[in-house]
């Protein structure tokens, strides 16, 4: 959120009171600070009053929903199959570390039997974490 600030995004939480045991915290921090850092980047790409993420963590009859939506230019189609393999990135880099953020959210969602939804349009993307409660 600070960094956030820092950088004139306007973020928003929508957060239900539960304890998302079934997840271990640290996992949940990787989740969020991986698709986080993604959502931040992506809104630099833009002016000032069009840089929006908001983060959803709540749950829903039995259903953890976690999301983060960010504005900024959509993944290509062609890029959308190859998001989630280690090392792939849509940035450009010489960064050899970079590109692992996406295929460390795919591991921690299969290991709680979740799935990733992601869906991306003219100046929008949404990524979606659904796991069992």
């Amino acid at each position: 959120w600070e960094i956030a600030q820092t950088k004139q995004i306007d973020m928003e939480f929508e957060v239900s009171p539960d304890s998302f045991g079934r997840i271990q915290s640290i996992d949940i921090i990787k989740l969020f600070s991986n698709l986080i850092d993604n959502a931040v980047e992506a809104t630099m790409e833009l002016p000032v009053e069009l840089r929006k993420i908001k983060v959803v963590c709540k749950k829903i009859f039995n259903i953890y929903h976690f999301e983060v939506m960010n504005s900024g230019n959509p993944i290509p189609q062609k890029d959308l199959k190859k998001i989630f393999l280690s090392g792939f990135t849509t940035k450009a880099s010489e960064d050899k570390s970079r590109g692992n953020g996406l295929a460390i959210v795919q591991e921690i969602v299969n290991r709680y039997s979740g799935e990733i939804q992601v869906e991306t349009k003219k100046q929008t993307t949404l990524f979606r974490i659904l796991i069992p409660s």
